[in-house]
């Protein structure tokens, strides 16, 4: 039993502290990313990248495969440092080892395989893992714990070996991981892609609910209906900024998003084929929520 486990087991559970208003959150500017630079077989990933990111924001970032996003997203908490260029994290240069620690616990990230970061043979023990290493308090350490596994609904499962949940409870444990951190930002490296319908509808629960208690969410998908919650899409093309823009001015551009081999969301597709035999149905639909108000005669 580690030390957090003992002592007092009535707990406040309490929702993560209000970030400060701090503009931007993130800030790259001119960032490169090249793969064995200087040793042969050169593979650049990112071309000058510029882009900030406030707090609070909820933001996708989408492109074809090879574009650059999860070499991106691993710039966004130090886990690459750019060729050149720089990663500013409220203030702090990625590039300086002594800012990394505070870095990593302002910008969590959940990746696309929970796996991967799954390293405890205990629920409750992996979701430790993280915060326990800050040397925090007992009692906070155990707060966060309890937490973390209520907001992702694991708490009455803390005592079940991760190889005994389904693949959609590991992404929830990863995720929970993370919010242990109490970060400011939270970014999902396709974080979805290997669930079912349910796992990724959950996933998609927990982050809207951190979104809208004010975490910043940067959400790298390919799944363009994951992308159409954000309030803002970035869109990359062989390294570079594309365009970026507020979702619904983004994901409609189907002219656009055909060039960079992007489909529409599907609930933009559908409200295409609906305005062309019922030219005063609006085009421009998103969400299924949306879909469904429009059909009823509501607003969106």
């Amino acid at each position: 039993m580690t030390d957090w486990q003992s002592g007092e087991s009535a707990i406040q559970r309490t929702p993560a502290p209000a970030q400060e208003a701090i503009a931007p959150l993130l800030r790259l500017q001119g960032v490169h990313h090249t793969y064995n630079a200087g040793a042969g077989r050169e593979i650049p990933a990112l071309r000058g990248v510029d882009l900030e990111i406030a707090a609070g924001e909820h933001i996708a970032i989408v492109g074809a495969n090879g574009s650059g996003k999860s070499t991106l997203a691993r710039h966004m908490n130090g886990l690459l440092v750019p060729t050149a260029g720089h990663v500013w994290v409220r203030g702090l240069d990625t590039r300086d080892p002594a800012h990394r620690r505070t870095i990593r616990h302002t910008v969590a990230m959940v990746f696309q395989d929970p796996d991967t970061q799954i390293i405890s043979t205990v629920v409750e023990e992996d979701t430790a893992f993280g915060p326990e290493n800050l040397g925090l308090p007992r009692a906070e350490l155990r707060e966060r714990v309890d937490w973390a596994l209520e907001v992702v609904g694991l708490a009455g499962l803390r005592r079940r070996s991760p190889q005994h949940l389904s693949g959609g409870q590991r992404q929830r444990l990863a995720l929970a991981g993370a919010l242990a951190m109490r970060p400011a930002c939270l970014v999902l490296d396709e974080a979805t892609a290997m669930l079912d319908a349910a796992g990724r509808q959950a996933v998609h629960a927990i982050v809207g609910q951190l979104h809208q208690q004010g975490m910043a969410v940067v959400a790298v998908t390919q799944d363009m209906a994951e992308a159409a919650r954000a309030g803002r899409v970035v869109v990359l093309a062989a390294g570079q900024v594309a365009r970026q823009g507020p979702t619904r001015e983004v994901l409609t551009d189907a002219a656009f998003l055909n060039e960079h081999g992007l489909d529409m969301p599907p609930a933009t597709r559908l409200a295409r084929l609906l305005h062309a035999r019922r030219p005063a149905f609006p085009p421009d639909l998103l969400t299924p929520q949306e879909l469904v108000a429009a059909l009823r005669g509501g607003a969106r």
